[in-house]
């Protein structure tokens, strides 16, 4: 997606951020102790849902601990009219 002139970068980010923002984001997580060995995040731009991965070390034989965590919209947007 951030693929392109620099132009194209901001307003990608900004859609990422609002996508966060709108509460479209949630994600998955494993822990060995305090280390994160794995995350599986899902967003949702223009209705299609992305899906991103992170792998970190390798813990075959230690017990992790698994989170799932959606994340709630930080605010409701509503089309009012503010003309006074």
């Amino acid at each position: 997606m951030m693929v392109g002139n620099g132009d194209e970068t901001i307003p990608d980010v900004r859609h990422i951020c609002e996508a966060i923002i709108e509460g479209k984001f949630e994600e998955e997580t494993w822990s060995v102790g305090s280390v994160i060995t794995k995350c599986v995040g899902r967003i949702e731009l223009d209705g299609k849902v992305h899906t991103l991965r992170y792998y970190d070390g390798f813990y075959p034989f230690r017990k992790k601990e698994r989170k799932q965590i959606r994340y709630a919209p930080y605010y409701v947007t509503t089309k009012q009219d503010h003309s006074g």
